[in-house]
């Protein structure tokens, strides 16, 4: 927990990646909703965010953590805060990381949860199928979207920290190619939503961390291996091998 605090902590560069993520709610609903809704969000988005922290999910996702690594770290100050109602100045490590995915995810979530009131659904069901479209492509801490590895042991939690937006990637390929292959949905949603999730998003992700520079020798790494990169464990030792033979750190 500590670790993954003086890895994610006060890092701008981190909190602006988080942004590139919303885009994969166009997975989970057509590019018409998608801009309309996030267009709605950010035409006022102070009383959109009021609005969204009533969601229990949204509520939980700031107080709890977004990430299974950051929520373990804000568990370490449980016992100050049940005891004396104040956290502690660790907890402001995580708090570029938490606006940037604010920023990135909220827009997100509104385009599902007013799609879903375009549907017809209640308002409270509006807002589930919102939490649950943002648990199948964000990182999420909540055990039952976490894989048996992610949430077995140390060893294991050590092996896989950091991998959690990476791994949704790869279950989105997953997938929508068994919609292929089984005649699911429409094809070029499907097709869409690969192309998405394994060339689009990775290589924004890495133009970001790269400063906002495109450097090549990365793209082609994050665009080619795509599932590959995203894989548990699998992903950080083929992105440690290509280090190696491109000669970085």
């Amino acid at each position: 927990a500590n670790f993954s605090r003086s890895i994610l902590g006060l890092k701008p560069s981190i909190g602006l990646q988080q942004l590139t993520t919303n885009l994969a709610f166009l997975t989970e609903m057509s590019t018409k909703d998608y801009m309309q809704g996030i267009a709605d969000f950010w035409r006022n988005p102070a009383a959109n965010f009021r609005k969204a922290m009533q969601s229990d999910y949204i509520r939980a996702r700031y107080n709890q953590g977004m990430e299974r690594d950051i929520a373990a770290a804000k568990n370490l100050n449980l016992y100050r805060r049940a005891f004396s109602g104040q956290g502690s100045i660790k907890d402001w490590a995580f708090a570029l990381l938490e606006m940037g995915d604010k920023v990135g995810v909220l827009p997100g979530w509104w385009a599902k949860y007013k799609q879903g009131l375009r549907d017809g659904l209640t308002d409270a069901e509006a807002m589930r199928e919102a939490g649950m479209a943002t648990d199948r492509t964000q990182n999420t801490a909540a055990i039952d979207t976490l894989s048996s590895l992610q949430s077995g042991g140390s060893f294991w939690k050590a092996l896989t920290m950091f991998q959690n937006q990476p791994n949704k990637y790869f279950q989105i390929i997953a997938n929508n190619v068994r919609n292929l292959k089984y005649g699911r949905g429409s094809e070029a949603k499907a097709i869409a939503s690969i192309v998405l999730a394994w060339a689009l998003l990775p290589a924004l992700f890495q133009f970001v961390a790269d400063g906002f520079r495109i450097k090549k020798e990365r793209q082609a790494r994050a665009v080619i291996l795509g599932p590959i990169n995203d894989l548990l464990v699998i992903g950080q030792i083929s992105q440690q091998i290509g280090n190696w033979l491109m000669g970085e750190n």
